[in-house]
């Protein structure tokens, strides 16, 4: 194929023939809408966590909860300490790959 770039069928504008760039196949293969929608429901579920860390932080400031006395609300408290930590942990982590994949098949900026 003289210098034209031959597309995919099933890849939008995706070329098929890399030769040009010395490479055998396409380097980051796979379907642009496929991970833009992927990246969407990692965002979304990271904003779902989010308000699940901010209500649960809301529990946790509440009075009924500082006023429970008693071996069980010593062992709540002790399990429950670590919940808002892993939740902004889980948050970070799902809203970070979504920015991943949101980035990877970004037209190329100049």
């Amino acid at each position: 194929m003289s210098g034209a770039v031959r597309r995919g069928k099933n890849v939008g504008n995706r070329p098929t023939d890399w030769h040009v760039l010395d490479l055998d196949k396409d380097p980051t293969p796979g379907d642009p809408q496929r991970v833009r929608r992927l990246a969407k429901v990692l965002h979304d579920f990271a904003d779902d966590v989010s308000d699940a860390l901010r209500l649960v932080k809301g529990m946790a400031g509440e009075s009924t909860l500082a006023e429970w006395a008693g071996k069980s609300a010593t062992v709540f408290k002790e399990e429950f300490s670590g919940v808002p930590k892993n939740l902004k942990k889980l948050e970070k982590s799902y809203g970070m790959c979504g920015d991943a994949l949101s980035e990877l098949h970004q037209p190329a900026r100049a």
